[in-house]
């Protein structure tokens, strides 16, 4: 611990009289965490090891030049660890309340040059596998995919019907890809940020609705949906509208897929049957074109 301690006190510039304390950070994330008291104080939160630390360090590059919106920002980042700010009060924040949060997140995207941007484009990193590898997946995990939904060859269907070349008009930034309740957070002023960059992608705004809306119940969705496409910056509402809803099947069956390889198959279940209730409704109206 002192060769660690004396490291990261040379991170942050601390004193060698500073006490250090490493405290687990008590939340199922896919990555280790921890916060650091200095001297009995809660004062640095540490992400070790990120699964995405390469598109985290170049997503805070990023933000650096183009503050899209609020975020802690890091104090110290390398090849295995980031360092932020602690800030006391982090609460939950829901998705429900904090659709306009998105709505200018996006927009402000829009205002900048597509050269920003360019960086990004041809960058493998930043390529949507959940799209582009959706019909790999749903064939090699076709045990897991009947768990959830039975009818494969319609998905299949579906897919070809809306590949992705059919959507290139839209404009494209980097999204968030996995805004939710975790990654969405309040402190004790009310003011809101938005953390953990592992997922980020250069695609449309439509890959940002599908997370969003799993945060909610069914009855939310449609309304959810016609709000934001009503709000935000993009020119070809119809495309999309369809966009989201082509991306909301794919995010919903690749999150049951992912569920099951985390927890198995029956500790992913209490998740798979509120999946069946808040979502069977609407995949069918979008697989099936019902109405």
């Amino acid at each position: 611990m002192q060769t660690q301690e004396s490291v990261l006190k040379e991170k942050l510039g601390l004193s060698n009289k500073d006490k250090l304390q490493l405290r687990k950070f008590d939340r199922a994330t896919r990555n280790v965490n921890y916060v650091l008291e200095v001297n009995g104080i809660p004062t640095y939160f540490l992400k070790v090891n990120s699964e995405g630390k390469e598109k985290e360090k170049k997503m805070y590059d990023f933000l650096e030049k183009y503050p899209l919106f609020n975020t802690p920002m890091p104090l110290y980042k390398d090849d295995k660890l980031i360092i932020f700010p602690f800030i006391p009060g982090f609460r939950d924040a829901e998705v429900r309340d904090n659709l306009d949060f998105i709505v200018n997140f996006h927009n402000d995207a829009f205002d900048l040059s597509s050269e920003v941007f360019e960086d990004y484009r041809d960058d493998k990193l930043f390529r949507n596998h959940y799209v582009n590898k959706f019909l790999d997946r749903l064939h090699r995990h076709e045990d897991l995919v009947v768990n959830f939904w039975k009818d494969i060859p319609a998905l299949e269907r579906f897919y070809k019907e809306n590949p992705p070349e059919m959507f290139e008009g839209l404009p494209k930034i980097l999204v968030h890809g996995d805004i939710q309740h975790k990654n969405l957070q309040e402190d004790s002023e009310g003011t809101i940020y938005l953390i953990d960059f592992e997922d980020v992608y250069f695609d449309a705004p439509s890959w940002d609705l599908p997370r969003p809306l799993m945060d909610l119940v069914a009855e939310e969705i449609e309304g959810y949906i016609g709000r934001y496409v009503e709000s935000v910056r993009v020119d070809d509402k119809d495309l999309l509208n369809k966009a989201i809803n082509r991306d909301f099947v794919i995010r919903v069956i690749t999150d049951s897929i992912g569920r099951q390889q985390r927890f198995g198959i029956k500790g992913a279940k209490p998740n798979l049957d509120i999946y069946r209730e808040r979502y069977t409704e609407k995949l069918e109206e979008i697989v099936y074109g019902k109405n």
